[in-house]
């Protein structure tokens, strides 16, 4: 955990720079020299798949998902009895299968069957890789101990052309990571579409991140306000300000993106699992995020956070962190853990805001804003419960909710 931790928060932490406090100019300076005096104010949003739902597009996985699982249960029975038909010409990928299976509806969910298939062990230490490389090679004899999704990815894996004659638990993972970027790459081209074929998603994407980024900032004639995007969706929401920065550049310093999990423009989409507890396991360590993220490579994301000075001095961390649109799911932990770590969230004066908005579900109602509101409140108290049990110091980790609130450090506001 502590290996996975500190590469993480590598990833976050701002190259240091001596601090040192600017002195405020006499009553009597010019105005044009005023901006001289300014601190930095420096603001990370943090914005998951809620913005670009909200924004119009349709980029739930269950929005992917659907065709693909209709294909699928139309096909299923015939398909899979003719194991020299090639599962290629189906067009889709084991995952599917598995998902399938799993009934899944949110991009949390696929997180959580890809730890179940290749992390997650039962109390006999198996994982479905290694039952089904034991059922393989004929070490389990009951078919009641395989599920119906192991029976069904048995009989994909054994029709993939040069399928090998012993299976192992390696080479199953191995295939299972094959088969997952397949995946990804058949989500990238469908995202790409949903993108070209929206005529507004431009503008709004533009419209809601403004009021993000206009929220809520310090009075401009003492703060040069600048701020950096932690991107979890794998589109780009600054396109409308692209279209726009020549005017916007002269406001205010154009924001630095950073799309974490990858982009549809730098065609490298990733999906996958906390490593946090699989830093040390071969065949799971390639699923992890952390893992994957070393190929993207991307040298922005050292601006996304502002640490605190090591000389003692705080001004010019990180002032505030908004999140809009993210589920706080489990699986994207230790990227606030990393985050709040760098700015020293229980002892600087950095500050959380959690916005939400009502939210139409599957059925076609809205929720009411006291049911999103609920809602959030109790994703924020298990993200942030969860990282004070992190803390050395376990006084600070129970109390760390009350403390923020007291210094009103955390809000939780409808946008």
């Amino acid at each position: 955990m502590l290996k996975q931790q500190e590469t993480v928060s590598r990833m976050f932490r701002s190259p240091e720079t001596p601090s040192f406090e600017v002195p405020r100019p006499p009553i009597n300076v010019p105005s044009y020299q005023l901006g001289l005096s300014k601190k930095q104010w420096h603001q990370l949003i943090i914005l998951g798949n809620g913005f670009d739902l909200e924004c119009g597009l349709h980029s739930k996985f269950i929005d992917f998902a659907r065709p693909r699982f209709s294909k699928l249960e139309s096909s299923l029975n015939g398909f899979f009895k003719n194991h020299n038909q090639s599962v290629h010409d189906c067009g889709l990928t084991i995952w599917d299968v598995i998902l399938y299976y799993g009934s899944p509806n949110y991009w949390s969910d696929v997180e959580s069957a890809i730890d179940l298939w290749v992390a997650e062990r039962s109390d006999d230490d198996e994982t479905p890789c290694s039952r089904i490389s034991n059922r393989f090679n004929g070490q389990i004899v009951s078919p009641s101990d395989t599920s119906r999704a192991e029976k069904h990815a048995m009989r994909f894996l054994s029709a993939l052309p040069e399928a090998p004659s012993i299976w192992t638990a390696s080479e199953v993972a191995n295939r299972l990571l094959s088969e997952l970027n397949k995946l990804e790459n058949d989500f990238s081209d469908y995202l790409r579409k949903e993108v070209d074929g929206n005529d507004v998603y431009a503008r709004k994407a533009f419209d809601l991140l403004n009021q993000i980024l206009m929220s809520e900032l310090p009075d401009e004639d003492h703060y040069n306000g600048f701020a950096s995007l932690l991107d979890f969706n794998y589109t780009n929401p600054l396109t409308g300000f692209d279209d726009s920065a020549e005017r916007h550049s002269g406001e205010r310093p154009f924001p630095t993106l950073v799309n974490i999990h990858g982009s549809l423009r730098e065609n490298n989409v990733v999906f996958g699992i906390d490593g946090t507890k699989h830093m040390d396991e071969p065949d799971v360590l390639p699923f992890t995020k952390t893992y994957r993220l070393l190929s993207l490579d991307n040298p922005d994301t050292a601006k996304l956070i502002q640490t605190y000075s090591p000389y003692g001095l705080r001004d010019n961390s990180t002032a505030m962190i908004k999140f809009y649109g993210h589920s706080l799911a489990q699986a994207d932990y230790a990227y606030f853990q990393a985050i709040f770590d760098c700015v020293d969230l229980y002892e600087s004066q950095t500050r959380l805001i959690f916005f939400y908005r009502p939210w139409i579900k599957d059925d076609g109602e809205k929720i009411s804003d006291v049911e999103a509101r609920a809602d959030m409140n109790r994703k924020v108290t298990k993200l942030l419960s969860t990282y004070g049990s992190t803390l050395d110091n376990k006084d600070h980790g129970r109390n760390l909710m009350h403390k923020l609130l007291i210094e009103g450090r955390l809000s939780i506001k409808m946008i």
